[in-house]
């Protein structure tokens, strides 16, 4: 049976668990206690309901949110949220429209100079000559060459900005152009973070550790799923491209790739640490028996007693001539 307090919310007997877990705040306004039990129980789904970040406040009165949200999140088309506004217009009110641009190919040809030495034109003649010019034009006059219309208008015309297949329409969205697509850093940009020619982004070795961004998982990013360009070359050493995360080709080798050379380690954020040498596509790092003894300190002393205990204990063990370094 329900409880009188869940007839009034709607709330499932299978999710009434959800309200005993947070306490009861006691108001005296009516409508106001109702809105804090639908934002309790929305903030307790987010929790447990399987896509949280497709989860509304709307969804939490349907009688089965769980099953609801796991069938958004297989592949489905979202709904525009402009449905649950009020108002009965989709612009807001204080939207403005910007002004119509001339596109660069008609600018070519010079036809908005000649509109305006037209109008000029106009304005010093009187009304009658003005009518007769409009009912007797004369014909065969052109002060635009006709191979320049033809090369602005059928060579040189670009294609409008088309929304993508599922993609709704939003307010501003047909006066805005995209110039910016994922992957290509632009010359304003590597100007501004200071990247020279032929050196990485210094978001690549995040991405080599962390992944592809979800926002764009199609988006071809050079030294994670495209390979780098051509005069660079794999390693943590300066302007290299970290370790590649595909197959290499059958023409390629592993020293054309990756440099076993003594190099350079830079972490995350584009900082020296110390030489190393570089082996293999795993960051294992081979340290040279030299300089580990020139370093000794308590931690190193105490290292090499857990050592000789174990080569002690089990001498059929393989010594580790690699160490793991996180960035």
């Amino acid at each position: 049976m329900k409880s009188r307090a869940h007839m009034k919310i709607g709330i499932d007997d299978e999710y009434g668990f959800i309200h005993r877990i947070r306490p009861s705040r006691s108001s005296s306004n009516k409508r106001q206690r109702k809105r804090e039990a639908l934002q309790n129980r929305y903030e307790d789904l987010k929790l447990i309901v399987p896509h949280p970040e497709l989860l509304e406040i709307e969804d939490s009165t349907c009688p089965d949110p769980i099953f609801h949200n796991e069938m958004k999140g297989r592949g489905g088309v979202p709904v525009p949220k402009h449905w649950k506004s009020s108002s009965g217009r989709m612009f807001p009110r204080s939207y403005y429209k910007p002004s119509y641009r001339i596109p660069r190919n008609v600018m070519k040809t010079g036809i908005p100079e000649l509109r305006k030495m037209m109008k000029e034109r106009e304005a010093g003649m009187s009304l009658r000559e003005r009518i007769r010019e409009k009912l007797y034009p004369k014909l065969g006059r052109s002060l635009v060459d006709q191979q320049v219309l033809y090369e602005a208008f059928f060579l040189e015309k670009g294609k409008p900005y088309l929304s993508n297949y599922g993609e709704f329409f939003e307010p501003g969205t047909d006066s805005f152009v995209k110039r910016c697509s994922p992957g290509v850093i632009s010359n304003e940009l590597m100007e501004a973070l200071g990247i020279d020619d032929g050196a990485p982004p210094p978001w690549l070795f995040n991405m080599q550790k962390h992944g592809m961004p979800p926002s764009y998982p199609d988006a071809k990013i050079p030294g994670l799923n495209v390979p780098i360009p051509e005069g660079c070359s794999y390693g943590y050493q300066p302007l290299g491209w970290g370790e590649p995360l595909f197959e290499v080709s059958n023409g390629t080798t592993e020293k054309d790739t990756l440099q076993k050379d003594i190099g350079a380690i830079y972490n995350s954020e584009n900082q020296y640490t110390r030489p190393v040498y570089i082996e293999d596509f795993e960051e294992r790092v081979v340290i040279n028996n030299n300089e580990t003894t020139q370093d000794e300190s308590p931690r190193a002393e105490v290292a090499t007693k857990e050592d000789t205990e174990g080569k002690r204990k089990g001498r059929d063990r393989k010594e580790k001539l690699y160490k793991s370094i996180k960035f």
